[in-house]
């Protein structure tokens, strides 16, 4: 977007719109809301919300310390020299 190429980016996400929503609909097309209204709200809320597979568990020896330090020190420059004030 900085770079002033917004139609390139709108294009992108009119593709991107377009793929999903035709997948959404071929899965979606299975169902029939006449016989089952539950299970077409489980399918609309599997699509809004995921499958819902993940948990809440933290994952030992991840904490938001630990992502900082990794990120700190691969964006560290080791070869960085200060200006010299003229």
């Amino acid at each position: 977007m900085r770079a002033g190429r917004t139609a390139e980016a709108d294009a992108i996400a009119a593709h991107i719109r377009t793929a999903i929503t035709r997948n959404s609909s071929r899965w979606l097309r299975k169902v029939d809301t006449r016989k089952s209204a539950k299970e077409a709200w489980a399918k609309v809320r599997e699509v809004s919300k995921g499958k819902g597979n993940w948990t809440d568990d933290q994952v030992d020896g991840l904490t938001a310390q630990t992502f900082n330090d990794h990120y700190a020190a691969i964006s560290t420059d080791t070869d960085y020299c200060a200006p010299t004030r003229s």
